[in-house]
């Protein structure tokens, strides 16, 4: 199951796409639609406890993953003119995959009382913020006002 969950994970964003900035939203919305967090958080807890070597490496091959697919993501957002060109693509890759949705929800869920939904919204705003140009963030902004109606 979590070499499942890693392939799906790799396949999906490793696509091309026309519209980097509406495919990575639309991850995002779609981790806030079907749950994915809560979904799986009992199996984490429960590998956590009785099998953490498991865990341990699914999480190494799960970081390593991400962190490629964060780097083709933001290397084509550049191409797309989406994102700044003057940032260090791999350390920025690497700082944004450092944050585990997992632990930020459980943070924020019990000490904030936020939703999935309000969690996920200020991820993704908070990763476009990060990445995108002028350009970008003036697409990002329709987007947005394109989802709320």
């Amino acid at each position: 199951m979590l070499e499942q969950m890693r392939t799906q994970n790799s396949k999906s964003s490793a696509e091309e796409c026309d519209d980097v900035i509406k495919d990575l939203a639309e991850a995002f919305r779609q981790i806030r639609k079907n749950g994915l967090v809560e979904k799986h958080i009992n199996l984490f807890f429960d590998l956590e406890k009785y099998y953490p070597s498991i865990l341990d490496r699914h999480r190494v091959l799960s970081k390593k993953a991400e962190i490629n697919n964060t780097i083709r993501r933001i290397r084509l957002g550049i191409a797309q003119g989406y994102f700044r060109e003057d940032m260090n693509v791999e350390t920025t890759s690497v700082i944004l995959n450092t944050l585990n949705i997992s632990e930020v929800y459980m943070i924020l869920k019990k000490n904030m009382g936020l939703t999935m939904t309000q969690i996920m919204d200020a991820l993704i705003d908070m990763y476009i913020r990060i990445l995108a140009n002028s350009k970008g963030m003036a697409h990002y902004q329709e987007l947005k006002e394109q989802w709320r109606q």
